[in-house]
C-alpha cells in the first residue's frame, strides 16, 4: 500500500484546500474587512450600541480616547 503522502487524491484534497483557503481570504478582504464607508463607524461607542440593541442603559463604561 502506498504511503498517503505519495497519494494522488491526498495531493488532490491539499490543493483544491489550499485555493478554498485563498479563495475565502480574499472574499473576506473584499467584503469584511474594513467598513465601506469610514462614517459608518462614527459614533459607534460600544455604550451606544448596547442601549440601542438591548433598550436600557449600559453599565459604566470608560469612553475611549480618540
Amino acid at each position: 500500500m502506498k504511503p498517503l503522502s505519495n497519494s494522488p487524491l491526498a495531493r488532490e484534497i491539499a490543493v483544491l484546500l489550499a485555493v478554498k483557503a485563498a479563495v475565502l481570504f480574499v472574499i473576506w478582504l473584499a467584503f469584511f474587512s474594513r467598513p465601506q464607508i469610514p462614517s459608518m463607524i462614527r459614533g459607534m461607542e460600544p455604550a451606544r450600541v448596547v442601549t440601542a440593541l438591548l433598550h436600557r442603559a449600559p453599565a459604566a463604561v470608560a469612553p475611549e480616547k480618540p
